[in-house]
Protein backbone atom coordinates (compact mmCIF):
# COMPACT_ATOMS: atom_id res chain seq x y z
CA UNK A 1 0.00 0.00 0.00
CA UNK A 2 1.27 3.45 -0.88
CA UNK A 3 0.37 6.94 0.31
CA UNK A 4 -1.82 7.55 -2.74
CA UNK A 5 -4.07 4.59 -1.86
CA UNK A 6 -7.45 5.84 -0.60
CA UNK A 7 -7.22 3.58 2.47
CA UNK A 8 -3.70 4.71 3.42
CA UNK A 9 -4.75 6.91 6.36
CA UNK A 10 -7.69 4.77 7.50
CA UNK A 11 -7.64 2.61 10.64
CA UNK A 12 -6.80 -1.05 10.29
CA UNK A 13 -8.87 -3.14 9.68
CA UNK A 14 -10.88 -0.93 7.37
CA UNK A 15 -14.19 -2.48 8.43
CA UNK A 16 -14.86 -3.66 11.95
CA UNK A 17 -16.36 -7.12 12.43
CA UNK A 18 -19.66 -5.44 13.37
CA UNK A 19 -19.64 -3.46 10.12
CA UNK A 20 -18.81 -6.61 8.16
CA UNK A 21 -21.70 -8.45 9.84
CA UNK A 22 -24.10 -5.59 9.04
CA UNK A 23 -22.92 -5.53 5.42
CA UNK A 24 -23.58 -9.27 5.11
CA UNK A 25 -27.11 -8.82 6.48
CA UNK A 26 -27.82 -5.86 4.18
CA UNK A 27 -26.32 -7.44 1.05
CA UNK A 28 -27.32 -11.09 1.36
CA UNK A 29 -30.05 -11.13 4.00
CA UNK A 30 -28.05 -13.56 6.15
CA UNK A 31 -26.82 -13.12 9.69
CA UNK A 32 -23.25 -13.99 10.60
CA UNK A 33 -22.85 -16.90 12.97
CA UNK A 34 -20.87 -16.27 16.13
CA UNK A 35 -19.27 -19.72 15.95
CA UNK A 36 -17.00 -19.62 14.11
CA UNK A 37 -16.40 -15.94 14.74
CA UNK A 38 -15.69 -13.55 11.86
CA UNK A 39 -12.02 -13.78 10.94
CA UNK A 40 -9.62 -11.50 9.05
CA UNK A 41 -7.98 -13.48 6.24
CA UNK A 42 -5.92 -12.99 3.13
CA UNK A 43 -6.35 -15.08 0.02
CA UNK A 44 -3.61 -16.81 -1.99
CA UNK A 45 -4.66 -15.39 -5.35
CA UNK A 46 -2.57 -15.48 -8.50
CA UNK A 47 -2.75 -11.94 -9.87
CA UNK A 48 0.19 -12.62 -12.16
CA UNK A 49 2.51 -9.96 -13.52
CA UNK A 50 1.64 -6.90 -15.62
CA UNK A 51 2.96 -8.60 -18.74
CA UNK A 52 1.40 -11.97 -17.86
CA UNK A 53 -1.87 -11.59 -15.91
CA UNK A 54 -2.98 -14.44 -13.68
CA UNK A 55 -6.52 -15.75 -13.03
CA UNK A 56 -7.15 -13.03 -10.42
CA UNK A 57 -5.96 -10.10 -12.56
CA UNK A 58 -8.45 -7.30 -12.21
CA UNK A 59 -9.70 -8.45 -8.79
CA UNK A 60 -10.53 -5.42 -6.65
CA UNK A 61 -12.03 -7.14 -3.63
CA UNK A 62 -8.83 -7.07 -1.55
CA UNK A 63 -7.36 -9.80 0.56
CA UNK A 64 -4.45 -10.53 -1.75
CA UNK A 65 -1.82 -9.78 0.90
CA UNK A 66 -1.59 -9.83 4.72
CA UNK A 67 -1.58 -6.01 4.67
CA UNK A 68 -4.97 -5.95 2.92
CA UNK A 69 -7.14 -8.55 4.73
CA UNK A 70 -10.83 -9.21 4.22
CA UNK A 71 -13.45 -10.61 6.58
CA UNK A 72 -14.45 -14.26 6.33
CA UNK A 73 -17.91 -14.78 7.82
CA UNK A 74 -19.96 -17.94 8.33
CA UNK A 75 -23.51 -17.13 7.31
CA UNK A 76 -26.62 -18.33 9.10
CA UNK A 77 -27.67 -19.83 5.74
CA UNK A 78 -24.78 -22.31 5.86
CA UNK A 79 -22.61 -20.47 3.32
CA UNK A 80 -19.26 -18.76 3.90
CA UNK A 81 -18.84 -15.17 2.76
CA UNK A 82 -15.98 -12.77 2.11
CA UNK A 83 -16.53 -9.06 2.69
CA UNK A 84 -14.30 -7.43 0.10
CA UNK A 85 -12.31 -4.25 0.48
CA UNK A 86 -14.64 -2.88 -2.18
CA UNK A 87 -17.52 -3.36 0.33
CA UNK A 88 -19.13 -6.11 -1.74
CA UNK A 89 -20.05 -9.46 -0.24
CA UNK A 90 -18.80 -12.54 -2.11
CA UNK A 91 -19.43 -16.24 -1.72
CA UNK A 92 -16.33 -18.42 -1.89
CA UNK A 93 -17.43 -19.50 -5.37
CA UNK A 94 -17.23 -15.87 -6.54
CA UNK A 95 -13.50 -15.66 -5.82
CA UNK A 96 -11.04 -15.86 -8.74
CA UNK A 97 -8.99 -18.68 -7.28
CA UNK A 98 -6.91 -20.92 -9.49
Amino acid sequence: MVATDLRYRNPFPYLSSDQATALLKRSRGADARSDPAPELVFLPMDCGLPEQPGPAAGWHGGGVSPGDPVWLLAGSDGRDYINGADRRVYTLGDLPMS
